[in-house]
C-alpha cells in the first residue's frame, strides 16, 4: 500500500518519463518514513555529525533532497563553503568541537550567515545553548518523538513556512 507521496523523476531503461506523469511512492520499495519532495526542487541539506549511522539515516529520510555529510566541525565548515546548503542538520557534540564552534566559524569576521541550522543532539541540556549561542532555527532531541517530525520541520524551514517549536508558541524574530 503506497503512502501517496510523489517520488522524484526517475526513468526505467527503455521508458519515457515526464514531469506530468508522477510516480507514486511505493512503500514496498521505499524506506518507511522517507520524505520525498513533491516539487523536485533538489534543495541541499548538509548533515554534520560524527556518527556514520546518522549520515545514512538522514540521507534516506531526505531522499528527495541533495544531501551531503561531514563527520567533523572542520569538515562541516569547509563543506558549507563548497556545497552551499539550504539547511544544515548539526549534531551538537562532535569529536573536534561542538555546534557552537561550527556556528561561530560560519559567522566569523562579520559574515552574514542566513542558512537555517537545526541542531540535533541526544543531550537535552544542549537545547538552551543551541538557541542562544548557535542561533539555531530548531533543536531536535535524537531519539525523541520530535525526531519523527524532522522532515516536516526542515521542509517548512526551506520554504519559509511558520515552524512552531514542539510544545511552544511561534517565536517572533526582531526585524533588522
Amino acid at each position: 500500500m503506497g503512502t501517496g507521496l510523489l517520488c522524484p523523476p526517475t526513468q526505467t531503461p527503455g521508458t519515457q518519463r515526464t514531469e506530468s506523469s508522477p510516480v507514486l511512492n511505493n512503500s514496498a520499495s521505499r524506506t518507511p518514513g522517507a520524505y520525498i519532495r513533491k516539487d523536485y526542487d533538489q534543495r541541499k541539506i548538509l548533515v554534520i555529525d560524527d556518527e556514520l549511522i546518522w549520515h545514512r539515516l538522514l540521507k534516506r529520510l531526505f531522499a528527495g533532497y541533495d544531501v551531503q555529510a561531514a563527520g567533523s566541525c572542520s569538515a562541516g565548515v569547509s563543506m558549507v563553503e563548497k556545497f552551499k546548503p539550504d539547511c544544515i542538520l548539526l549534531d551538537f557534540h562532535l569529536n573536534d568541537g561542538d555546534a557552537v564552534s561550527v556556528c561561530s566559524a560560519l559567522r566569523k569576521n562579520g559574515k552574514k550567515f542566513d542558512v537555517p541550522v537545526v541542531v540535533v543532539s541526544s543531550d537535552p541540556g544542549a537545547e538552551i545553548t543551541a538557541y542562544a549561542e548557535c542561533r539555531a532555527a530548531y533543536f531536535v532531541l535524537k531519539g525523541s518523538q520530535t525526531m519523527l517530525e524532522l522532515a516536516t520541520i526542515v521542509d517548512k524551514l526551506l520554504h519559509n513556512d511558520e515552524v512552531v517549536h514542539h510544545g511552544e508558541e511561534p517565536r517572533v524574530e526582531p526585524s533588522n
